[in-house]
């Protein structure tokens, strides 16, 4: 008798990207060997995304659309996802931005089988590709200490640090195809059996976005679990349509300093007078923004 094929949930969080969830989801549609349902959850998008996406799917037996209240950002919508799914019966879950796409029908069966090999493992994520190149930076990442935190703050510091390899993240050689062991995992694409989502609880909603994949990376270590990079396999992010504006870039590091400052006290328990250092440097991090726009060839700039 042949085995039933794993049970997966894949699980879409959408906030004003209709187009880009439909796409997403039918790479989704497209793979093999698995016993697969989708769960998509507007993030109370004000476009009217959710009708459009309800609408889309309606009548397709594979893919339920939920609404959350409100946007309470990254970690509180996969949050409402995660109750939904508290009572179903299923094997594996797989987290996915909604800006993903996939060229390979067997990624996620694949993904699957080497996770159950693992050791004492919590979740597991194939390579992210950036506009066809893999993307060490953001990919996987070591816990941040204050001195990565601070090295991370400024483009210039940064520049040193990643020159030093005095950096958080992490520098695989080309041959590097087993799984590696890693702390933190891009929340952008990964998968993880039940059990482990059970054991977990979900994600820390003090943060909007940036630091929540640390947050997971600091509970799986807590409990003695690992998160493993596969190399050998990948999948596609499409990040072109980030904004670059000025006001956004500005939003967006004042996100990652809440975070930051939320992690490092909260989780490393760090020092006031360092917490105090990481919002001095914010500062100093809107002024050298400011500066780049006025000469932008004048300045290192952090790739």
């Amino acid at each position: 008798m042949a085995n039933p094929l794993p049970k997966i949930y894949v699980q879409i969080l959408n906030y004003q990207g209709w187009k880009d969830t439909i796409q997403c989801v039918r790479h989704f549609l497209a793979q093999r060997q698995v016993d697969m349902q989708i769960l998509v959850i507007d993030n109370a998008s004000p476009d009217g995304s959710f009708e459009k996406l309800a609408a889309e799917f309606k009548v397709h037996p594979q893919i339920e659309v939920l609404q959350s209240g409100e946007n309470g950002g990254y970690a509180k919508g996969n949050n409402v996802g995660l109750a939904f799914l508290q009572d179903k019966i299923f094997d594996y879950l797989l987290i996915s931005n909604n800006d993903v796409r996939i060229d390979d029908p067997d990624l996620l069966s694949t993904l699957i089988n080497q996770y159950k090999q693992l050791p004492h493992v919590a979740f597991i994520a194939p390579a992210m590709f950036v506009n066809g190149q893999e993307d060490q930076k953001h990919q996987a990442w070591r816990l941040p200490r204050f001195r990565d935190e601070v090295m991370a703050s400024l483009r210039i510091l940064y520049f040193i640090g990643k020159h030093t390899i005095q950096t958080s993240r992490y520098h695989f050689s080309a041959n590097a195809l087993t799984p590696q062991k890693v702390d933190c995992l891009s929340g952008s694409f990964f998968l993880g059996s039940k059990a482990v989502f059970d054991e977990i609880g979900g994600f820390d909603e003090q943060t909007f976005l940036y630091g929540e994949e640390t947050i997971l990376g600091h509970k799986v270590n807590a409990l003695g679990l690992q998160n493993y990079l596969w190399r050998a396999k990948h999948y596609h992010h499409d990040q072109g349509s980030t904004t670059t504006r000025l006001h956004s870039l500005l939003q967006l590091q004042q996100y990652w300093l809440n975070s930051t400052l939320y992690y490092q006290a909260h989780y490393r328990k760090l020092a006031g007078w360092k917490l105090l250092i990481l919002k001095i440097l914010y500062f100093c991090w809107v002024l050298e923004t400011l500066l780049i726009q006025i000469f932008p060839k004048r300045t290192i700039r952090n790739d």
